[in-house]
C-alpha cells in the first residue's frame, strides 16, 4: 500500500477527508498510524492540499501533546500518505461520557474528575504552544483528544489548522503541486463565508464564516466547550440539523 516499508493491519478510524489505519513498519519494527486519503477524495485537488497542509503543520509541532508525524510520502499510485505515532487507549470524549455513566450510577472515585480535568490541561497545554508557533487547530472537541494507555494526552486532526496571519489557503506545492497542477484552480482556496469546523463546538466567527477573525482565542473558545462537556456530559449546543 505504501511501498515495501509498511504493512497496513487494519482500518481503524475514517474522517472527513481521510483514512487512518494501523500500520507495521518493517523498518524500525514498531506499529505506527498510517493516514491516507478516502478513494473518493483522492481526485479533489483542494482535498490534496488540506491533507498535505495536516501532515506539514503538525510535522512542525514538536510537543508531547501533539502526536508526532514519522514521514510524509506517496504511494505507489502517486497518492500521498503520512504516517504518525499510533496512541492506544480512548478518546476523551469516550472518557467523558464514562465518567458521567458512572456518576448517574453513584459509582465516581475521589480523584475521577480529577483525572478528567488533568487530561483538559495538558490539552490546554499543547494548544498553548500550537499558539505559540502561529497555528490555530479550529477544530478543538472531546473526540479529536486521545488518552494514552500511560497518561499520554494527544491532540489529534490538525486537518483543519491555519497559520494566523498567512495567506489564502491554496494546497502545499511539493507533492500536491507535482501531481496535481489544477490545484490552483479557485475550488481549492477556502473563502470567506465557507464554514470550517464542528458546529456543536465552533466559537461565533467560525459558524458565521467570518475566516479573517479567526485567531488563538477561536481555539479559546474551543477549550471552553471541551470543558463544558466534561463537566456537563454534553456538548455546549445541540441539535437535529446543522
Amino acid at each position: 500500500m505504501a511501498g515495501e516499508r509498511y504493512t497496513v493491519t487494519r482500518l481503524h478510524a475514517t474522517g472527513g477527508i481521510g483514512r487512518v489505519w494501523l500500520a507495521r513498519d518493517g523498518s524500525l519494527g514498531r506499529d505506527v498510524a498510517l493516514k491516507d486519503l478516502r478513494p473518493e477524495r483522492a481526485e479533489n485537488p483542494a482535498v490534496w492540499g488540506r491533507f498535505l497542509r495536516e501532515a506539514q503543520i503538525t510535522g512542525q509541532l514538536e510537543h508531547p501533546g501533539i502526536v508526532p508525524v514519522y514521514e510524509l510520502g506517496r504511494r505507489d499510485d502517486g497518492q500521498p500518505f503520512y504516517t504518525m505515532r499510533f496512541v492506544r487507549g480512548r478518546t476523551l470524549r469516550e472518557a467523558v461520557a464514562a465518567y458521567h455513566q458512572k456518576r448517574e450510577r453513584r459509582e465516581l472515585g475521589a480523584l475521577d474528575l480529577r483525572e478528567l480535568l488533568t487530561a483538559f490541561i495538558g490539552v490546554c497545554n499543547a494548544i498553548a504552544y500550537a499558539h505559540s508557533k502561529g497555528f490555530v487547530h479550529r477544530d478543538l472537541k472531546p473526540a479529536n483528544v486521545v488518552l494514552g494507555e500511560f497518561g499520554e494526552v494527544m491532540v489529534l486532526d490538525w486537518g483543519l489548522a491555519k497559520e494566523v496571519g498567512s495567506t489564502p489557503e491554496v494546497p502545499t506545492e511539493s507533492l500536491a503541486a507535482s501531481h496535481r497542477r489544477a490545484s490552483t484552480d479557485s475550488g481549492s482556496q477556502t473563502l470567506e463565508g465557507q464554514i470550517l469546523g464542528t458546529p456543536a463546538y465552533m466559537a461565533p466567527e467560525q459558524a458565521d464564516g467570518r475566516l479573517s477573525d479567526i485567531d488563538a482565542r477561536t481555539d479559546v473558545y474551543g477549550l471552553g466547550a471541551i470543558l463544558y462537556e466534561v463537566l456537563t456530559g454534553k456538548p455546549p449546543f445541540g441539535g437535529a440539523t446543522t
